[in-house]
């Protein structure tokens, strides 16, 4: 078959990133438009639906000719083969009998030959080589349905905009028609649908339709009316646990009472008591951690608060999770690796939210899970105890519990469980120990305040001691604030009641001192950082336990920072937790004298 235009050869160049990019006004630099052009197609053929092709393919004119080549190779791998061959026009749902044939157009044998070709078809069998018509294609398919996906989708989708049970509630039509919306905003952008969603409230108000499944509610009055107490059913969205794929976790299950099951199992290791019990090991890690602030003193290098912290925070998680922990505090160079692997990760959440399959063994993040994997069947197998700490630790009691069933305590699902337990307990508190940090290094009164109240402890005071202290728990709390904790949506299903919001129904299915004083104490209720209701972070004590210890230990230590400023802790991204700018190399800083004695 000739061909007007040189279709394989255009389709040949496609392969070339430069001509791809030729004069396309393309979007400004992210994590995933910087992705390799192989990665980029692969995520083309992974979609297989011709509707997110064409999605996709209007992101941009680079997009545009990556998906337009899909769509050309994809129609004429089958239409090129039929060139020169006999067809015969049939409709949908074809059958070998009349009127779908006139009577005797075809002989008994091209009848029943004919028949076993739509067989095949049915089946998704492999072609018949020796059918006379090869399995016959049906035209319907070849001329409409190739094509028809623009319809399919309008028809699919108009019912969510006119007749969803959610269609009356206010908001941009496209975002209520498909999540290719806040694709754009979130992956070709990066990271900043967030702040969309602020645009789009002064826009329609408070009450918002962000995609064609979700309501955004900008009302801190009407938080525990969402994050109800755990005896309310409140459930997850099954795309929510995409993210890290750590579905059989406790914080990656859907189902309220399964949810409950699980969070009841573990609850017992995160109560106030049971923190404190761990204390020593925490101060042993604060200690640790003070040495190495005074190595970096008499060295007069500069130290990276962010690495440091993020490797006490892991060190503590870990051996609260697994009765040991791999000294990741004392090998700087094994902790900023870490750390940045998992903010690499973290930078493409977006993407691996909707393409999550493909590209998540693409970004080969299986060496973290083996990790906790090999800890987790250590765990399993160590029965006599020997490599358990010198007090509990979560997962073997957990192996130990009498009521858990043993499903419950499979190595596959305790793996998805010690992997969250672990980011989620290194991430977040040393982000906010950081920042929290850079802020009084940035603000020297603010500093010079917290040091006079610890002059009021002794050096070695205890949480329960270092709670009493008015100024710095003002700092902690404001460093709980300033990072955001979890900035991916926490979206909540009440499946067996509607909740009312101004006249809508909803059917089931920034200084320290603000937060001291009763004005401060009535702000704490509207604190997300920890989440609200049955759901909240079951992690929450120990997270102060190191904030407090840690930060009045390095409070004592005159630093300055270096090469950092307000640009590396801001705000400017959100990729499930809060980026500044994607170039940041974290909070820096030089000690310049030991510890300030109490």
């Amino acid at each position: 078959m000739q061909l007007a235009i040189p279709v394989y050869e255009w389709i040949e160049a496609c392969n070339d990133r430069a001509f791809l990019e030729q004069s396309s006004a393309r979007a400004p630099p992210s994590p995933f438009m910087s992705l390799p052009l192989e990665i980029h197609r692969m995520i083309f053929s992974y979609l297989g639906d011709y509707a997110d092709v064409f999605c996709l393919s209007l992101v941009d004119l680079y997009f545009w000719r990556i998906g337009r080549a899909v769509l050309m190779y994809e129609v004429l791998s089958v239409l090129c083969p039929l060139a020169n061959r006999a067809l015969i026009c049939v409709g949908d749902e074809t059958s070998t009998e009349p009127p779908d044939y006139p009577a005797g157009l075809l002989t008994p044998d091209e009848v029943e030959e004919l028949q076993a070709g739509l067989d095949s078809d049915d089946d998704d069998g492999e072609d018949d080589e020796s059918c006379t018509y090869n399995r016959p294609e049906n035209l319907y398919h070849l001329a409409a349905a190739r094509y028809n996906y623009i319809a399919r989708y309008i028809f699919s989708t108009f019912p969510e905009l006119y007749f969803s049970p959610i269609a009356k509630i206010p908001g941009p039509k496209l975002a209520a028609l498909t999540s290719w919306y806040e694709f754009y905003y979130d992956v070709i952008k990066p990271g900043q649908f967030v702040w969309h969603i602020k645009d789009l409230h002064e826009q329609y108000g408070p009450i918002l339709r962000i995609t064609p499944w979700e309501i955004h509610i900008n009302d801190p009055d009407f938080l525990d009316e969402i994050y109800a107490p755990s005896f309310c059913n409140r459930e997850k969205y099954s795309f929510q646990t995409r993210t890290l794929k750590v579905p059989m976790s406790m914080g990656g299950t859907i189902k309220h009472d399964l949810h409950r099951k699980r969070r009841e199992a573990l609850d017992p290791f995160f109560s106030k008591k049971s923190v404190t019990v761990l204390e020593s090991m925490i101060r042993h890690k604060v200690n640790q951690l003070c040495e190495l602030m005074e190595d970096h003193s008499k060295q007069e290098i500069v130290v990276s608060l962010s690495d440091v912290y993020f490797a006490f925070a892991n060190d503590v998680v870990s051996h609260y999770s697994f009765g040991h922990d791999n000294n990741l505090l004392g090998n700087e160079i094994k902790s900023s690796t870490q750390r940045n692997n998992i903010s690499r990760l973290l930078l493409e959440v977006k993407v691996i939210n909707v393409f999550h399959g493909s590209l998540m063994r693409a970004l080969n993040m299986v060496a973290f899970s083996d990790n906790i994997r090999s800890e987790i069947q250590q765990a399993l197998s160590d029965k006599d105890r020997v490599n358990d700490g010198e007090k509990r630790s979560i997962f073997y009691e957990l192996r130990d519990n009498p009521t858990l069933p043993q499903s419950e305590k499979e190595l596959s699902r305790l793996e998805q469980e010690g992997t969250l337990l672990v980011m989620a307990g290194t991430e977040s508190t040393a982000k906010s120990m950081a920042i929290a940090h850079f802020h009084l290094l940035s603000n020297p009164e603010d500093m010079s305040k917290l040091r006079a109240e610890l002059q009021t402890v002794p050096k070695t005071a205890s949480w329960t001691q270092l709670e009493q202290l008015t100024y710095l728990n003002g700092v902690i709390a404001e460093g709980n604030r300033l990072p955001f904790g979890v900035m991916g949506r926490v979206c909540r299903i009440a499946p067996n009641e509607a909740l009312k919001y101004k006249g809508h129904v909803i059917p089931p299915g920034t200084p320290p001192e603000r937060w001291t004083g009763s004005e401060g104490v009535a702000r704490r209720k509207y604190q997300m950082v920890f989440n609200k209701g049955g759901r909240n972070c079951i992690g929450m004590n120990l997270a102060h336990a190191e904030m407090f210890l840690a930060l009045a230990a390095m409070a004592r230590f005159d630093m300055t920072l270096s090469e950092t400023d307000f640009s590396d802790v801001e705000f400017q991204h959100d990729f499930h937790v809060a980026y500044p700018k994607l170039d940041s190399k974290g909070v820096r800083a030089r000690v310049q004298a030991k510890a300030v004695e109490a």
